[in-house]
């Protein structure tokens, strides 16, 4: 068996399981009006969170994209063959 044909049954077989949770998950009840209470306030917690990390990375990937850039005025090494 080659590798390729390996890694694309894997790859078939992990999507597959994936599906097979997601479907299995959805199924399930909701809970309680205090766990779905919950539920609620984590989602909340984690969008917040996820929207913090968010503008951070954005901050520091448009600082490092404007170094990179300028260095690319100050030196040839930094040219746009480079990788």
């Amino acid at each position: 068996m080659s590798v390729i044909v390996f890694a694309i049954a894997a790859a078939f077989a992990g999507i597959s399981y994936g599906l097979y949770l997601a479907f299995w998950v959805f199924k399930l009840d909701a809970g309680n009006a205090e766990m779905q209470r919950i539920a609620q306030a984590i989602q909340e917690g984690a969008s917040a969170y996820l929207n913090r990390q968010y503008r951070t990375v954005g901050v520091v990937a448009a600082g490092l994209f404007a170094v990179l850039w300028l260095a690319g005025y100050w030196s040839d090494k930094f040219g746009l063959l480079t990788a």
